[in-house]
Formats: C-alpha cells, structure tokens, sequence
C-alpha cells in the first residue's frame, strides 16, 4: 500500500515519524510520484491502471483504464500531464514497451515514443524536465531493471513526442536506467 507520514527531526536529524496514514492500496509496483503541488500521488493500482489519489478528499480516480494492460513508471509534469511506459505491441518476436502521457485528470493518451523513435524495443522511465518541456527515458532491447545489465541508453525527446529523440548518454554494455532532472 501507500502510506505518507511526517518527519520529525532533531536539529537537522531525521529521528521518526508520526501522523503515519495508509493512503491505499498500490498494486504490486512501488513507482509513485507527487504532483507538483504535492496535493496528489499518481500510482499503479491493483487492476494495473494509473490512479492518481487526492489528499485532501481520500479518493483515487483511474486514469487509464485499460483492462489487460498495466502503466509504470508514472512521473508527474509540471504541466499537468503524467508519463509512463506500457506494452504496446505483443508479438511472436517480442513484446514492445513505448512511453506514453495523458492529462492528469484522464483523457486521451499521447504515444511518445514507438519504433522509430530509437530503434529498440524497449522505452521505459520516462522523466519529465522541470519546465514540463522533454521527456527524459532509458531505451534498449529488454526490460531488466537489474543494476549490471547492461544496453540501455538515456534519451530525450520533446514531451508532445514531436522531432527526433536526443541519446543523452549510453553505449554498448552500459546500463542507464533510472533518470531524474535536476530541479
């Protein structure tokens, strides 16, 4: 599940917690992020969908619905749009992972990234620029989220998935995961 707490500190210690409330239940992926505001989580719930979840009303709303397929990654813009990668293609020859974005209140999906865009068939944590402007994501040939598994490369594309995608770091045995903008 989700749960949210305060810290408390002594001097510039952290030393405990209180005030500590389960939100709700996640389902199976602990990939979660705040909004901007932090007056909302966006989170995979149990049927795989994203649900964002409210604060101050205690209520989750999907956002994907999508029955059979599951989002992850989730990652929050400060332009009102979440990111997240999901299988689009199921093949004999591989399963296509791509990064994709809807508004944060639910609506149409915008497909980021897809063959073309780096070749490889797998487009996974995307990252959003603090100005909400690009999208940050590691590419490469299968899902492994293990640290020494190597061929995955960072890229950066525009957030409405328009022009080229931009390698940002990466080569052949490396394995550039998990990304995040400096704020």
């Amino acid at each position: 599940g989700i749960y949210v707490a305060d810290v408390i500190y002594t001097g510039n210690r952290p030393t405990g917690v209180s005030s500590l409330r389960h939100l709700t239940e996640a389902g199976g992926s602990t990939a979660l992020d705040w909004s901007p505001d932090s007056g909302k989580i966006v989170y995979t719930d149990a049927a795989g969908d994203l649900a964002v979840y409210t604060l101050a009303t205690g209520i989750s709303v999907n956002i994907t619905n999508t029955p059979g397929r599951s989002e992850q990654g989730a990652t929050w813009s400060s332009r009102g749009r979440i990111a997240y990668h999901r299988v689009s293609e199921v093949s004999r020859s591989g399963n296509r992972t791509d990064v994709f974005s809807i508004p944060e209140t639910g609506g149409p999906e915008l497909r980021i990234t897809s063959k073309s865009t780096t070749g490889n068939p797998v487009n996974v944590q995307p990252c959003f620029s603090p100005d909400g402007q690009y999208l940050s994501f590691s590419s490469g040939s299968q899902i492994s989220f293990q640290a020494l598994s190597g061929n995955k490369v960072l890229y950066k594309i525009k957030a409405d998935g328009t022009g080229k995608a931009t390698r940002i770091i990466g080569a052949t045995g490396q394995s550039w995961g998990f990304n995040h903008w400096r704020r």
